[in-house]
């Protein structure tokens, strides 16, 4: 239990305190947290990377706020106390409510900056290929680096590398931010449109990587060329496999084959916005990252979804026995590749005991795993792995979705 912005007046919460140990924090220490939400009267949850704590406050803290905080001491009844140094000025949940609605899934932009790069007018056709070539093929992910470095370069991390003054050069939003500037720029504005906001989560980084806010799509221009992407079936946070979509050939019109491309961009952007905005409010710190990869013949998304090991005192006062032993990092990817259909395949790794599971909607996509695992286990055991684990299986589904936050669902977002 915490104490943030002790008084000599502070009341107890209504709620019984935690008898786990208080985390041993250095005075005068900094950190960054976000308050998950109020538990009792006056008793909130707050996550600080791994760390879970409770604490107590009489000052009113909001589900989704970001504070930060000083490390003071701790008090007579050994509590350590927090005071505010400064809170966030915006609401995440109020930020993630004005992004779903415009987000749309990946597949659907790639469809379409492929069909504009084969058939479209030349202008656009330079403009789509140059975020082609950006994105990395599935061939040279043949090592850890080069995971690693596309990872960084999926427009998950932008903001966090502009904050440390690291000038952005192959990340993914970044190239699509340029591309949302210059195709709205050849744009002529609709008769009686009244141009809005991009959106306040992307409006920053928008101005350091050189692309100003763009204006919101006219409803007019919103062709239902690909499947709507507005079903649940797609919401950003959840892990769905998102087959490939056929290029459909681009309209004849040059102004509406721009008008297409920008809103897809411009969904791509906001689900890119949504899943980073509900990073900030993850319980677990688990990441979703959402990959295209160029293929031989096409593109394909790919979701890496990566959950570190939890923390000690996490374990210790949030976990049940039987979920302690599961505690390990894990790396879960989810994938539709034309011909074999959506797979699941979670790696994790507990008590250096190495496991690989991969579930499989089509029964001969399962088949043709299990004529590769022999050759997946040696190539494993060649690497100094010991007696690594693989299993197959068929499952009529390998969606693994969460609900992405009870205060949006509460709120029927």
């Amino acid at each position: 239990m915490v104490i943030i912005n002790p008084t000599h007046n502070t009341q107890p919460a209504t709620l019984p305190r935690s008898a786990a140990a208080v985390p041993v924090l250095p005075i005068n220490r900094v950190l960054n947290a976000v308050v998950l939400g109020e538990r009792a009267q006056h008793l909130y949850e707050l996550a600080s990377g791994n760390l879970r704590m409770m604490a107590e406050s009489q000052t009113t803290l909001r589900a989704g706020e970001h504070l930060q905080l000083r490390v003071l001491g701790k008090d007579a009844q050994q509590r350590t106390e927090l005071q505010v140094l400064q809170r966030s000025s915006s609401d995440v949940t109020a930020l993630l409510r004005a992004r779903l609605p415009q987000q749309q899934p990946l597949n659907q932009l790639m469809a379409s900056l492929q069909a504009v790069a084969k058939h479209g007018a030349p202008p656009l056709q330079s403009q789509a290929t140059a975020v082609l070539e950006l994105l990395p093929r599935r061939q040279q992910l043949l090592n850890a680096s080069d995971v690693e470095q596309a990872l960084r370069n999926s427009g998950q991390f932008l903001e966090a590398g502009l904050s440390t003054g690291k000038k952005p050069t192959a990340d993914l939003k970044a190239a699509l931010l340029r591309l949302a500037q210059q195709l709205q720029q050849r744009q002529a504005p609709p008769q009686g449109h009244l141009s809005t906001s991009y959106g306040p989560a992307t409006s920053a980084a928008s101005h350091v990587a050189g692309a100003p806010p763009a204006s919101a799509p006219p409803h007019t221009t919103a062709a239902n060329h690909y499947p709507s992407a507005q079903s649940t079936d797609n919401l950003p946070g959840q892990l769905r496999p998102q087959p490939r979509l056929t290029p459909a050939p681009p309209a004849s019109s040059p102004g509406v084959q721009l008008d297409q491309l920008l809103l897809d961009v411009r969904g791509a952007l906001a689900r890119q916005d949504a899943q980073q905005l509900l990073q900030l409010q993850n319980r677990d710190n688990t990441t979703l990252i959402e990959l295209p990869l160029r293929d031989r013949d096409g593109i394909d998304v790919w979701q890496f979804q990566l959950r570190p090991p939890l923390g000690e005192q996490q374990q210790d006062t949030q976990r049940g026995e039987q979920e302690r032993q599961n505690d390990g990092w894990s790396l879960t990817l989810s994938f539709d590749l034309p011909g074999l259909g959506a797979i699941r395949a979670v790696v994790a790794e507990h008590q250096q005991q190495l496991t690989i599971r991969f579930k499989a909607v089509e029964a001969a996509t399962v088949q043709l795993l299990l004529q590769h695992r022999q050759e997946l286990l040696e190539r494993l055991q060649d690497q100094g792995i010991a007696d690594p684990q693989i299993d197959c299986a068929r499952s009529s589904s390998t969606d693994n979705a969460q609900p992405l936050t009870s205060s949006l669902l509460d709120d029927r977002a």
